[in-house]
């Protein structure tokens, strides 16, 4: 069975996101209708893995304005109040 090519690209997006096999076979079962066998969505990962590692290795973020830190930076001694 052949499938769009939006679901092929999915896969490998959702797996790099952190989704496991059975959560990416859910999930595409819920959203487009499609029934994926684990071994098809493997095999899609480790075919297109190289093409989502090349596109993240030459992706850079866009930075407007100010930067801001998360955490607060004191400099000289340090204390610890516990």
């Amino acid at each position: 069975m052949s499938y769009p090519k939006e679901i092929i690209l999915k896969t490998p997006h959702l797996y790099a996101e952190g989704l496991s096999l059975s959560k990416i076979r859910d999930f595409i079962w819920q959203h487009e209708g499609y029934y994926l066998y684990d071994s098809v969505i493997l095999y899609w990962v480790r075919k297109y893995a190289h093409l989502l590692k090349d596109f993240e290795r030459n992706l850079k973020p866009e930075i407007k304005g100010r930067v801001h830190m998360d955490e607060v930076v004191f400099e000289g001694e340090e204390e610890e109040n516990l």
